[in-house]
C-alpha cells in the first residue's frame, strides 16, 4: 500500500518518524486485538458482531478523525472526542508520521486504553475458560 501511495501521490515522510508512528500503531493493534478477543469470547454467534459494530465500532471510527478532521467538531464536543482511544490512535499516528510530533497526551490515552483492554481481556478470557 505504501508503494502505491508513494507512486501516485506526493506524500513523503522522514524515516526517522517511523519509531514514533509504530509506537502508536503497536498500541492501537493491542487495543483492537483485545477487543476482538473479547468479542470472540463473549459473543455466542457470529451474527451478534453486527450489533457491536453498529453500537461501538462505528461511532468510535466516525468520531475519531479518520474521515472528518477533529477540528471540524464543535468546540464543546472536541475535548470529549480527543479522549476517545481511536482518536488518539489516528491523530497521534498521523502527527508522528507526517510531522514527527510525538504527542505524549495522545500516547498516554492510548497506552492506558491498551493496558485496560489487556487486563479486561485476560480477566474475561480466564473467567470464560473456567466455566
Amino acid at each position: 500500500m505504501a508503494a502505491v501511495i508513494f507512486l501516485l501521490t506526493g506524500v513523503r515522510f522522514d524515516p526517522a518518524h517511523l519509531v514514533a508512528y509504530l509506537s502508536f500503531i503497536i498500541l492501537g493493534s493491542m487495543v483492537f486485538s483485545c477487543a476482538g478477543t473479547v468479542c470472540g469470547t463473549l459473543l455466542d454467534k457470529p451474527e451478534t458482531i453486527g450489533k457491536v459494530q453498529a453500537v461501538v465500532i462505528m461511532p468510535l471510527i466516525f468520531l475519531s478523525g479518520a474521515f472528518f478532521p477533529v477540528s471540524s467538531y464543535p468546540e464543546a464536543l472536541r475535548a470529549t472526542v480527543m479522549l476517545i482511544p481511536t482518536t488518539a490512535l489516528f491523530e497521534g499516528s498521523r502527527r508522528a508520521l507526517l510531522a514527527g510530533a510525538f504527542d505524549a497526551g495522545l500516547f498516554a490515552i492510548l497506552a492506558i486504553t491498551a493496558l485496560a483492554a489487556f487486563v479486561a481481556t485476560v480477566a474475561i478470557f480466564n473467567r470464560k475458560m473456567a466455566e
